[in-house]
């Protein structure tokens, strides 16, 4: 029997607690400086002057569900069903002007968060690609161990890191549009 099996649902108590803790979480990182527009978002060090606004400029993001087991043959680069390196578990399409800056502020927020924490693994299972003004800006995304790697038109410019307190808000976002998360 898995533990899945026998655990309990979280009553409605439980569940209020547990999202104020993740709001309490986010605050204490600087959470409730959040961007009321597009223009607005602050990504500290961790994106480049046209890569972020690249990413201000967005109208749609492509949301990649990814696996963390990556493949990094030559292959795996030119294959659509991989993502940098990582096999796509799903992907959409998020064109919905509120979601679209809900996502890129928590991502923006994420990377002001970080204390400078990181780890070596690199399993992503995030991933925006942004198409605009000629250009595609990639987001790699690992919550694990706190990284981001920034891709410009296929080619690797930049990492960024990340603080894990997002990861919960995130993942909602690729859940509602119908994208499920590797554990």
């Amino acid at each position: 029997m898995s533990t899945a099996d026998t655990m309990q649902p979280m009553s409605p108590t439980i569940r209020s607690l547990s999202a104020a803790a993740v709001a309490l979480g986010l605050l204490a990182c600087g959470g409730s400086q959040s961007a009321g527009s597009l223009a607005e978002l602050d990504f500290g060090e961790d994106l480049l002057a046209p890569d972020a606004q690249a990413i201000r400029q967005a109208a749609a993001l492509e949301l990649l569900a990814v696996s963390p087991d990556g493949r990094n043959g030559p292959a795996s680069l030119t294959d659509p069903s991989f993502f940098h390196g990582f096999e796509v578990l799903g992907q959409t399409t998020l064109a919905e002007p509120a979601l679209v800056l809900e996502l890129l502020d928590l991502i923006a927020q994420s990377c002001r968060a970080n204390d400078t924490s990181i780890a070596a693994c690199f399993g992503p299972r995030h991933g925006v690609s942004v198409r605009s003004g000629g250009s595609t800006v990639d987001l790699l995304i690992c919550f694990k161990c706190l990284q981001m790697r920034v891709f410009r038109d296929g080619e690797r410019v930049h990492s960024g890191l990340l603080a894990s307190t997002y990861e919960p808000l995130v993942s909602k976002i690729y859940r509602s549009a119908g994208l499920s998360i590797a554990d």
